[in-house]
């Protein structure tokens, strides 16, 4: 059983989006004013965590160092990140790429607790933003994100990714 108090906005978005997109109703109580206790039972702890994740997440932007200064983007845009030539680019849901400072390893890092996830040597993918997944010969899986953008995970990466669709959640 988990226990855990919100400000009321944020308990008031996280309760609606339980029970519209999971049919989870949680006993909850108010605190004061502007809090909101909420007490969660072992079997809707990881839906329940999953969905604070994505509450939380969609206020906090990420801020990228880029060629040309700062730029905040919000995860809930970004469809993946890609090495090309050398350089670290992400690509948004409006299929811009933009340059940034960073190493994919950094990014790993920096993102560990979000919806992301390593699928190969030069990407990492937002798994909210897959629509389909297919597989291919030699152990590999072939990915369908928003747009119809297609990319691959490798055989050496799959185990993480298919570990990372059960825990973080995506298609």
């Amino acid at each position: 059983m988990i226990k855990l108090v919100l400000n009321l906005e944020k308990a008031n978005r996280l309760d609606s989006k339980l029970q519209e997109e999971h049919q989870v109703d949680l006993t909850t109580r108010q605190m004061g004013e502007d809090e909101m206790l909420f007490i969660i039972p072992s079997e809707y702890e990881q839906v329940f965590l999953r969905v604070l994740n994505e509450v939380l997440e969609q206020e906090l932007p990420l801020w990228f160092n880029t060629y040309y200064g700062n730029r905040k983007v919000y995860p809930s845009d970004l469809l993946y990140f890609e090495v090309q030539s050398g350089i670290t680019v992400f690509v948004n849901e409006f299929y811009k790429e933009t340059a940034i400072l960073y190493t994919l390893a950094e990014l790993e890092e920096m993102l560990g607790d979000l919806w992301f996830e390593r699928i190969n040597k030069s990407q990492i993918v937002n798994l909210k933003k897959i629509t389909y997944i297919r597989p291919l010969l030699n152990s590999k899986i072939e990915l369908t994100l928003t747009g119809d953008i297609k990319l691959e995970v490798n055989r050496s990466y799959l185990r993480a990714f298919k570990k990372a669709l059960n825990e973080k959640g995506g298609v």
